[in-house]
């Protein structure tokens, strides 16, 4: 690290929402995209910021390779609600909440076969930002210290009550060197808390950065892309997957994690 000088309730209230998961409008992405996203799952996404800005494709194409989890059938059809009108479906940041969201599911729908299913943040953001096809549903934790933090973006304050709300963590005095790039640094940017709380103390070499002037800020993962795509904000960034999912889809890539399935503990399975 180098230091330069420059919850669920509240994100989507599922009561308000009708299944229509017998017929879904999209389908996940194909076997091979989901094995390189289990692959690359503990990778982060770099994005440079040309004076034109980023191409729309190219930022979601670099945001698939961090996961978000949906609840989906054994066609991998993902669990559908309707809200106004529109089809929708819910990608959650912390496999957490998408296991408790999966009991709740297999309790409502137990003949659907419902699972978790990891897919890439870049399709449900393009899903969320087109048509409001999609609702990003934070970690609450997350979600509550980003409100607590002042914010990364030079737009100000974010409207962390806005549905679906993904936020983003760093530091714009924290900048990481790029292993296959000697020289080049970039703003990391977390999807966790903790994550980036940690990265933080250990860059600044305390367990107290503000000692040093050091402060975690926050913004919203929408905000930044609109701005990454206008090119009114500097980068590069990477993008960083949070611990948790990444250490979700290694065991779901080897096989060793039994969450893709309902839990045992559902009243569907008879538990």
């Amino acid at each position: 690290w180098v230091l330069a000088a420059a919850s669920r309730s509240e994100a989507m209230s599922e009561r308000s929402l009708r299944c229509h998961a017998t017929s879904p409008k999209f389908v996940m992405a194909s076997r091979a995209s989901l094995l390189l996203l289990l692959l690359s799952a503990s990778s982060a996404a770099t994005l440079g910021v040309a004076s034109g800005g980023v191409a729309r494709d190219a930022l979601f194409t670099e945001l698939d390779r961090l996961p978000v989890f949906v609840l989906a059938n054994a066609g991998r059809q993902p669990l559908q609600y309707t809200r106004d009108g529109v089809d929708l479906a819910l990608f959650y940041e912390d496999p957490r909440d998408a296991e408790a969201a999966l009991v709740e599911a297999v309790d409502s729908y137990p003949t659907l076969g419902l699972r978790l299913q990891p897919t890439g943040l870049g399709g449900a953001l393009r899903l969320a930002l087109d048509g409001g096809r999609a609702v990003l549903v934070p970690g609450g934790a997350n979600l509550a210290a980003a409100k607590a933090l002042p914010p990364i973006l030079a737009s100000g304050a974010e409207a962390w009550g806005a549905v679906g709300t993904l936020p983003l963590f760093g530091c714009r005095a924290l900048r990481k060197p790029l292993d296959d790039e000697p020289g080049a640094l970039v703003t990391p940017l977390f999807l966790s808390h903790e994550d980036a709380r940690e990265a933080l103390a250990a860059a600044a070499g305390t367990d107290d950065p503000a000692s040093r002037g050091l402060l975690l800020e926050a913004c919203a993962l929408s905000s930044l892309a609109e701005q990454l795509v206008a090119g009114r904000v500097d980068g590069p960034f990477q993008f960083v997957p949070s611990r948790r999912a990444a250490r979700f889809c290694a065991e779901l890539q080897s096989g060793g994690s039994t969450a893709a399935v309902p839990p045992t503990g559902s009243r569907a399975g008879g538990a």
